[in-house]
């Protein structure tokens, strides 16, 4: 369940402020009971900007798809990797064939701080892509088949992944 910072009352914001320092943070996840039964809650600051609000969430989720139980540095690097990996896999960036991450910023409509991690990761990728005879593993090839045809259709002026 998604949760904005501005739909939380001053009781219910003085309530987790006592559970932990959240509030301040972009985002955090707990899990929660719903009508008895146990679910993901994903509380996000919606003041940022609709880039950071959307890793953000992506970054909760990892979280909760990685069943981390407890904050380190390795769950962060984890949860990091997974959302920018989510919103831009190098697959799909490979369609746009980018000249920069400033490219991959627009076209995924990710931060710049994303798309330039993005961005490192993908010339990695595309040096082991090139060393296996340019074929895509299976995942990717789903990928492609799934929002390829969207990327080649839409340039950057037209649409973007937040814009649809």
């Amino acid at each position: 369940i998604l949760v904005s910072y501005s739909s939380l009352n001053e009781n219910y914001k003085r309530r987790l402020q006592e559970i932990g320092d959240f509030i301040l943070k972009d985002g955090f996840c707990v899990i929660g009971t719903k009508l008895g039964l146990d679910c993901s809650y994903i509380y996000y600051d919606d003041s940022q900007l609709p880039s950071r609000i959307r890793f953000t969430i992506m970054h909760e989720i990892a979280h909760i798809v990685l069943e981390h139980t407890e904050s380190s540095d390795l769950a962060e690097a984890e949860a990091n990797f997974f959302a920018k990996y989510a919103l831009a896999p190098p697959a799909l960036i490979d369609l746009i064939s980018p000249e920069d991450y400033i490219d991959i910023a627009k076209r995924f409509d990710i931060s710049n701080q994303c798309a330039q991690n993005c961005f490192n990761y993908y010339q990695s990728w595309k040096k082991k892509y090139e060393k296996s005879s340019h074929s895509y593993t299976a995942y990717e090839n789903v990928q492609v088949t799934c929002f390829g045809s969207y990327l080649s259709k839409h340039t950057e002026q037209e649409v973007t992944f937040g814009n649809t």
